[in-house]
Formats: structure tokens, sequence, C-alpha cells
């Protein structure tokens, strides 16, 4: 596991909740901005395939052979319905903008979104939900998925068109990197549907958002940011 996560894990438990847990790290590592858990509990998640096969936990997701139909969350320790963290409601219905992605569909944006109390203040809030979707597919989730194909997926978990704005990246990534074996989980470029994405947004914006770097394909962090706040200044 990535230091990080054991940080966090180890933590949470000291403290006795992810919040606190997080308070304490965004001090300690002097924080300028606020973070906030999606929930303040450890949550177990489950994904249905196509097959009406089930697999819970994110590390046995990836290694079943089908495709996700939809994923949910259950809280890992009682059967109690699983609630936002203290502040993310609120900090969501307040946003200017909320920002989804980029990043593994299934198994780090959903898991999130599909918390009810989040899932709803995202249909509620008046701030315009914009979603960066990813360059790659990704082996185990979205294998042979457009960029369509990724909001259509939101959309669908979420039980309302929230998503307003997509960016979709249109630079060509160069076949060799798309033949590197340092990042396995990533297969190919995502194909892009047009028609598609406008069905399931209010804008799309295509543009270069690419960065090479270390044999990687990833975003431009610089670009986006860019981007996104000029979508905020139109809005105002």
């Amino acid at each position: 596991h990535p230091l990080g996560n054991l940080v966090i894990a180890g933590i949470s438990e000291m403290q006795g909740s992810t919040y606190n847990a997080m308070q304490l790290l965004t001090k300690f590592f002097h924080v300028t901005g606020k973070i906030y858990p999606a929930s303040e509990t450890a949550l177990t998640l489950h994904a249905v395939f196509r097959d009406g096969h089930e697999v819970a936990g994110e590390s046995s997701i990836a290694k079943y052979d089908g495709m996700i139909e939809r994923v949910y969350v259950t809280n890992a320790y009682n059967e109690d319905e699983p609630k936002a963290s203290r502040k993310v409601v609120n900090a969501i219905l307040n946003s200017d903008m909320i920002v989804l992605g980029p990043g593994s569909l299934y198994t780090s944006i959903l898991p999130n979104l599909v918390i009810p109390e989040i899932r709803q203040a995202l249909i509620d809030t008046k701030a315009d939900v914009t979603y960066i979707c990813n360059i790659m597919t990704q082996y185990g989730e979205t294998e042979q998925f457009s960029d369509a194909d990724h909001v259509g997926v939101l959309n669908r978990h979420l039980g309302s068109d929230v998503i307003d704005n997509v960016l979709v990246n249109i630079e060509k990534v160069p076949l060799e990197y798309m033949m590197n074996n340092k990042f396995d989980e990533y297969l190919v470029q995502v194909d892009h549907d047009f028609n598609g994405l406008r069905r399931e947004a209010k804008t799309v914006v295509s543009s270069n958002f690419l960065r090479l770097e270390n044999g990687g394909a990833f975003h431009d962090g610089d670009l986006v940011v860019e981007e996104l706040m000029h979508l905020v200044r139109k809005k105002s």
C-alpha cells in the first residue's frame, strides 16, 4: 500500500475517525486548503458486474474478469447506511465548482459519490459539476470505454444529469507511451464520442491537456486549472 494510505489509516485509528486524522495531518503539513474525507468511518466498496456476479473490496474488484454495471458502498463494521463526513455536504452546496477526476472511475471517484448524502448534495448544489475525463482506459474497469461512456456511468450512478462540464484531452498519446509496462493498469487512449458527450453533459471542452512524463501520459495540471478557472469566471 502507498505510505500515505498507511499513515492516514494509522492516525484515523488513533484519533477515532478519518475526519479527525485529516484535520491533524493538514495542520502538520501546513495545508492551506481544507480536506474532508467522504466518510468518517471505514467503508467497503461493492461492484455488481453485468453477469450478476458481485465482488467486495477494491483489490478484488479489479481482478474479476467482467464489466462493472454499478458500485455501492457499505459500512465496514455495521449495517448502518453510510454517512457523509461532517462539513462535506455544506462544502458541496456552497462551492463555486465541483471538480471530479481524473482517476479510477469505479474504485476512486464513484465510491465517494454513491454515499447517499453526497449524491444528493451533488444533485442539489447550484455549483457547476465538472468532470476531467481520463486520458487512458484502465484495466479491470474501463476497457473499450469512450469519454461519453465515462460520463454516462457517473450520471447513471447519481440518478440525474448532474455533469455540467467535461474536460477532454484530444492530444494524441504517442504509441511508445501506450506500450509502456511501467503503468500496467492503463491500456489505450480513451476514444472520443462527442455526440454522446453532448447528450451526457451541457458543455464539452476539448483541448490539449496532455503531459508526457517519466514514461507515462498524464494531465497537465496548469492547463487544467486554467480551463477550470475560465469556466468559473464565465459562469459568474
